[in-house]
């Protein structure tokens, strides 16, 4: 599974850079991934999912407002950033 999921995320990076490189807008890009990501997830639906209250959805809607800009950041970087720059902070995130 850890592998499987290093490809795939090698792969989702390798898309945004040559989207931001081909001059794609961050703002769409990161849409575009919520907009998959959602759908994905909705699929799973008949498989058990369970109503949150309050409390538990305020937590997940400021995970994804978290999310999301943490994703036009990381989106962003590959616009201005090379690779070399953008290694080290890769790294940290295995921490």
């Amino acid at each position: 599974m850890g592998f499987t999921t290093a490809v795939l995320m090698a792969g989702a990076l390798i898309e945004i850079r040559r989207l931001v490189l081909l001059g794609e807008n961050t703002g769409a890009i990161a849409l575009y991934f919520a907009v998959t990501g959602a759908f994905a997830g909705l699929v799973t639906l008949p498989f058990g999912w369970i109503l949150t209250t309050g409390a538990q959805l305020a937590l997940l809607i400021g995970a994804g407002l978290a999310g999301g800009f943490a994703h036009i950041f990381m989106t962003l970087s590959y616009k201005y950033a090379g690779a070399s720059v953008r290694a080290p902070f890769e790294y940290l995130s295995i921490l």
